[in-house]
């Protein structure tokens, strides 16, 4: 043997022993190397997957808090409204309850002036029955309205009415008013009424005059004629007028306006 083929010889033997120390060969180092590759890799995958669904969990609880805000705010909503409504209610059942108060204890008195009046004038001559001051008195009462009806009332004490009681009358029939004002003018009425015998009835005659109605009839003017029904109803309802009178012109007048609805609208 040359000296060359032993040096190779015993190198290729160097090699084989080595890899026989190492106890793998070459392909599975290879394999070894490709997995630990793919687990790095899968490693890696991994933790981005992580870093993604953080800000996806973010948001879901974002939008969960928000969902629950509105939610809230819709039922303090509600709540307030219902609050609302019971509040407007229990002011309406408060105000008909004073309101059918006043009316009950104004009727009673009312019915009870026949008994209560004098049975003579003679307390009336000791007042004011001045012309100058009468006259006037009547044309402020063609002005009245809730806001000064008190005024009228202490000043209608002060006087002798007796002899324009018609005009008077007359000038509370025509006055125009208000809606708000007819609760001050049936105070006024009563106080009128329950002084004197002769205002009922000389009232009634001049409301017949103005509702009085025929089917041919035009309403001239449906709003003062609406503020006059009422105040006419409120007349009736606090017992200055004797309701068989009073019931059959306020029955007539709601007939004749109800025929004439019809007659338009056909």
């Amino acid at each position: 043997m040359s000296p060359s083929y032993r040096k190779e010889r015993e190198k290729k033997r160097s090699q084989q022993k080595a890899k026989s120390d190492d106890g793998t060969t070459p392909v599975k180092q290879s394999e070894s190397q490709s997995n630990s590759a793919k687990s790095d890799r899968k490693k890696s995958v991994e933790g981005k997957e992580e870093i993604v669904d953080e800000p996806t969990i973010k948001d879901e609880k974002a939008e969960e808090e928000e969902k629950a805000a509105r939610e809230a705010e819709e039922k303090l909503k509600e709540q307030e409204k219902i609050q609302a409504e019971k509040n407007q209610l229990d002011q309406f059942i408060k105000d008909y309850e004073a309101r059918f108060s006043w009316k009950s204890d104004l009727r009673k008195v009312n019915l009870e002036a026949s008994q209560n009046r004098p049975e003579d004038d003679k307390h009336l001559y000791k007042l004011d029955s001045s012309l100058k001051k009468n006259t006037a008195f009547i044309r402020k009462c063609k002005m009245i309205n809730d806001g000064n009806k008190d005024q009228l009332i202490k000043e209608m004490r002060g006087l002798n009415l007796s002899k324009y009681i018609e005009e008077l009358c007359q000038g509370l029939v025509e006055c125009k008013m208000k809606m708000s004002d007819v609760p001050g003018i049936v105070e006024f009425c009563s106080a009128v009424h329950q002084v004197y015998a002769e205002f009922s009835p000389s009232l009634l005659e001049n409301w017949t005059k103005v509702l009085a109605m025929k089917k041919e009839d035009k309403v001239a003017n449906p709003s003062k004629l609406r503020v006059d029904l009422r105040l006419y109803s409120e007349l009736i309802s606090v017992g200055i007028f004797h309701l068989k009178e009073s019931l059959s012109l306020l029955g007539n007048v709601l007939t004749t306006l109800v025929a004439q609805d019809k007659e338009t609208l056909s």
